[in-house]
This record gives structure tokens, sequence and C-alpha cells, in this order.
């Protein structure tokens, strides 16, 4: 299972991590970004620091950082949030499948140089101020997660809360198996082993975040026989939250079964009037 968590700091994590940050504040940004950096630098990982619309401004915040050592030895770079990703056209609209490909030929090439790995931290708010921005972005933060459970590859995203508010950070931030706390209730993520694990709190204050998630994610996901969700750390779903996501699921003409720990949770699925959505109750591990 891959780390799944909310933080309150950007440190200590693991070599393949996922981590959404939201900042109200630009030092809170650069002070996760040097935590963050300091533990790809220690893992032998080359890292990549997006920090804003030009090279010259991620630079200057490198320095800022204190890593101008790190950056003469060539173990960190930067470039501007235009070079980082690839576009539709000339739009200002990330394409997934093209900026998800370019991490990987990158990952690869610092993997050839002999580095362990490939971080990037990247302030992503420039191209998540639409509603067809966050929808390509969504997309491919799904697509690069899956890729980062089985690749040597992890990224911190950062997210402007003052300049998108909270509710559009959340849109994304739910889509990262770790967060800074206070970020999203829940989060649906890949997981080696299954189709997706989904992991927090679900109750009426979020239940359409859910279902805005689950329509950016299911038709990235395979088609045919019912999709595995792992919710072993999902820690509350009532039942209108199993009815909509039921009827989400069916909707998309797709099957999902959760695997829970939780006798409760089977128990109320048994209950309700399911028709794309069973709950399947899995033993607790032996300790």
């Amino acid at each position: 299972m891959r780390l799944s968590a909310a933080v309150d700091s950007a440190a200590g994590l693991t070599p393949d991590c996922h981590l959404c940050w939201g900042y109200r504040d630009r030092s809170e940004l650069r002070t996760a970004a040097r935590e963050f950096i300091a533990d790809g630098i220690a893992s032998s990982q080359w890292v990549e620091f997006v920090g804003g619309d030009s090279i010259e401004q991620s630079l200057e915040e490198l320095y800022a950082l204190g890593l101008e050592q790190a950056v003469e030895e060539g173990d960190v770079g930067c470039s501007s949030v235009w070079d980082f990703y690839r576009f539709s056209g000339k739009s200002v609209v990330v394409d997934p499948a093209a900026s998800v490909a370019a991490r990987i030929s990158a990952a690869q090439d610092v993997l050839a140089a002999g580095y362990k790995g490939f971080r990037a931290v990247v302030d992503a708010s420039a191209v998540v101020r639409t509603v067809q921005q966050r929808e390509a972005f969504a997309r491919y933060e799904h697509l690069l997660d899956r890729k980062m459970s089985n690749q040597l590859i992890s990224a911190m995203c950062g997210y402007d809360l003052d300049e998108l508010g909270p509710r559009k950070v959340a849109e994304l931030a739910c889509l990262h198996p770790v967060a800074s706390d206070g970020v999203t209730p829940f989060r649906l993520y890949a997981d080696p082993g299954v189709d997706l694990a989904l992991a927090g709190e679900i109750d009426l204050t979020c239940r359409e975040l859910l279902v805005l998630a689950l329509d950016r994610v299911l038709p990235l996901s395979s088609a045919g026989s019912e999709l595995v969700v792992d919710a072993e750390d999902l820690t509350f779903i009532d039942h209108r939250g199993l009815l909509a996501m039921d009827d989400h699921v069916a909707a998309n003409n797709r099957k999902v079964v959760l695997r829970s720990h939780s006798s409760v949770l089977a128990d109320v699925a048994d209950l309700l009037p399911l028709s794309a959505l069973r709950v399947e109750r899995v033993a607790e591990p032996l300790r």
C-alpha cells in the first residue's frame, strides 16, 4: 500500500510520494518545498523546481531556499510552469497524456544519469484557474499518480488557496494520496493491486466533490469487469454517500466493489438498494 495521509509537514515522506500542498502565503510553500527537496537530495533523486511563470523566478526562489550549491552541482534544476507541462495546441490547457509522457521520459533520463529517481516541486496554480484547465489537470494528476505508484517518481503539487479558493483546490487535492491538512476531506488515488484507493471521510459537505472526482477518474480506469477500490482507510461514509456513489457509477455503466475492514459499512450497504456498488468486507491484517 502507498502512503496515504493528511500531513502538516512535507518532510519524511516516501520516495514515491504524491503530495498536494495548499498554501495561503508564499512562505508556506517555500517551507514545504525546502523539506520536500531536502528529502529528494538525501535520497539521491534529481529534483526539478517549478516555482513560477519564468525560469528566472524559479531560480530566484531556489536561491532563497538556500539551494545554490545543489543547483550549481546539478542535483536541482528549475523551469517555468509553461515549459514543465505540455499544452493542447496553443491553449493554456494542459495536455494530460503528453505531460505524463514528458515526466516519464524525464525520469528515465535521470535514472540513466545515475540518480535514484525524479522528484518535482511545482506550483501549479497558474494552470488550474478555469473549469476547462481543472478538468484537464485533474486527469493529468490521476494519470501521473498511476505511473508514480510503480515508477521512481515523486511530486509535490502546490496550489494557492487565496487565489483559487478552497473548493477549487479540493478538486485537485482529493486526487492525491497525501495532502496538507485541511485541503481535502478524502483522497481518491491509484494503489498497486487494486484499481483505486479511497481514504478519509465522506459526508454531506463533500458528496458533490466525490461525484466530481469519480466523473474525472472513472473514464481513465480500465473498462470491463468491476473496479476494485481499497477503502480500508475510508474512516467514514454515510448511506447518502454510498447512494450518491452508486448512482454515479451506474450512470457511467460501471461496477465497483469497495473493500473494507468495516463491518458497519458492509451492514449499511446491505440495507441499501445499490445496483452498481457493493461492499466486500476483508479481514483485518495480522499484527
